[in-house]
């Protein structure tokens, strides 16, 4: 979903023409549709809530149909924010804030903010209205959890991780925009275009620095889990600024390795995961994120990233250069620039990034094997094998067990879906299951896949060498592919064609 919405988003501020409100209405049209659709939405939400609410005080029992209906709910209500946002934009807010922040020809440096302030109003209203259904879910759920937010303070919570994952790609946009505004003259510097390339890498190699002050992160405390990922750190070679614990208050159990080079880079673990998992399962899960440093897999996405926004931008420069894209008014073009690249990391990354996650899995089970590849249980003085380079049942069994704990925990369903019911909404509903699961896997695969393959490495290494020698092919045809594609078109239109189509 932070996919889809910074897609949305980067739509949202591009210098387009959006329509004036329809029927003649004017600015004050504008402003009056741009309020009932945020106003309508905000109530859609609070009766979401109070129907949660009201179910869960009838019935604590049923709590885990009514949170399936919930995280139903919540992406229905997504795709509605953002519904509704755009016929916000097209019925006049969008041509409203272009026509009263336009001084001569220039629109001020950051208006777009305000473009984007009915979405913006509309999130968090929602997690405000909202934040009595949450509440009531975490009282109810099976896992001892700690004390829930404060309203605030829920609101704060889920506002640092968008302004991560989404916000802040938005805002540097923005940014970029306004300086191209002020500076016209930037948009014909091939220097221009190769700074701002630089300082794409430099942002991601830089982000990581602000993770923990973006999510609260905190130190993990000394003790035993600490001095285990420690100890298991050394044991597989690898480095790191240190380890944090995200403070979710038990709303979700996961973990994430962040950061280029070993000093800035750091392993998280969110409270829920330390808490409901024996130490050797945590040290699994801390071997998968090992996995991504030891397989290259932070500065490969970096520098496929880099390639491919170059690789589209040559594309699209071609399309612009050709008789039929000389004839697409410039809104269009734009307008699919963005669209062309949202489609193309959501299907070239996400089929990348799973067996990417794969491969990582493999290692999470190589962190936890001795030297007997057929062993089926280890004691307290059983040697693992250093380096990663071992990999045993046992191993692949604590990895399996840590991944159906996250899965138990974090509430997923795996195994056959309930019987959908007849009728619209029976329908409906199933499709919504069918996109949150595919919208929440498109990066890692469902826990059944992983578990499936894991269990068939145990059963056939060779499986897994194969595997790894696919995955390393794929890796560089990739990049391979990407370089041939800006070489292509440079080799005909000359390299200053490609940094225009960037």
């Amino acid at each position: 979903m932070p996919l889809l919405l910074l897609i949305c988003l980067t739509l949202a501020c591009l210098p387009i023409s959006w329509p004036e409100p329809p029927f003649g209405l004017g600015r004050s049209g504008a402003v009056a549709i741009t309020g009932g659709i945020v106003t309508a939405l905000l109530l859609m939400h609070g009766l979401a809530a109070r129907d949660v609410v009201r179910r869960l005080a009838l019935d604590s029992g049923s709590r885990d149909a009514v949170g399936r209906r919930q995280a139903a709910r919540r992406l229905a209500f997504s795709f509605l924010n953002l519904g509704g946002f755009t016929v916000a934009l097209v019925g006049g807010w969008g041509w409203l804030v272009r026509d009263q922040l336009t001084v001569g020809d220039l629109f001020l440096p950051g208006a777009e903010l305000l473009t984007l302030a009915p979405y913006i109003v509309t999130l968090l209203g929602s997690w405000v209205v909202g934040y009595d259904a949450e509440r009531a879910l975490h009282r109810t759920a099976v896992w001892q959890r700690r004390d829930f937010w404060t309203r605030p303070g829920y609101v704060f919570f889920l506002l640092r991780h968008h302004l991560l994952m989404v916000f802040l790609p938005v805002l540097l946009m923005i940014a970029q925009m306004g300086v191209f505004r002020l500076y016209p003259a930037l948009l014909d510097s091939p220097w221009a275009k190769l700074s701002a390339l630089a300082g794409v890498f430099t942002f991601i190699v830089l982000v990581p620095s602000l993770i923990p002050l973006f999510l609260g992160l905190q130190p993990m405390p000394p003790g035993t889990v600490h001095d285990r990922l420690a100890a298991a750190a050394t044991r597989l070679g690898v480095r790191y600024r240190r380890l944090y614990v995200w403070d979710t208050r038990g709303g979700v159990a996961t973990a994430m390795v962040a950061g280029l080079i070993p000093r800035l880079r750091h392993i998280v673990f969110t409270d829920l995961l330390l808490k409901t998992m024996p130490e050797d399962e945590v040290e699994a899960v801390f071997g998968h994120e090992v996995g991504h440093v030891k397989h290259g897999h932070l500065l490969y996405y970096a520098a496929f990233l880099l390639l491919s926004f170059t690789a589209l931008g040559a594309g699209l420069r071609l399309v612009e250069l050709s008789e039929w894209g000389s004839q697409l008014p410039a809104d269009l073009m734009l307008m699919m620039s963005v669209i062309s690249a949202g489609v193309y990391l959501f299907v070239a990354f996400g089929f990348l990034s799973r067996r990417c996650e794969r491969q990582a899995d493999v290692f999470g089970c190589r962190a936890m094997s001795c030297a007997q590849p057929f062993c089926v249980g280890h004691d307290a003085d059983t040697p693992l094998v250093a380096g990663g380079t071992g990999l045993c049942r046992a191993g692949v069994a604590v990895f399996v067990r840590a991944l159906e704990r996250v899965e138990d925990v974090n509430g997923m369903v795996r195994g056959a879906a309930s019987p959908a019911r007849g009728g619209l909404t029976g329908k409906m509903a199933g499709l919504f299951r069918l996109i949150s699961v595919y919208l929440g896997t498109w990066q890692h695969s469902t826990i059944a896949k992983r578990i499936a393959f894991l269990q068939a490495v145990a059963a056939d290494p060779a499986i897994e060498r194969r595997f790894q020698i696919r995955i390393t092919a794929l890796r560089w045809m990739l990049l391979a592919a990407l370089l041939m594609i800006a070489g292509g078109v440079a080799a005909w239109a000359g390299w200053r064609e490609v940094l225009d189509g960037i």
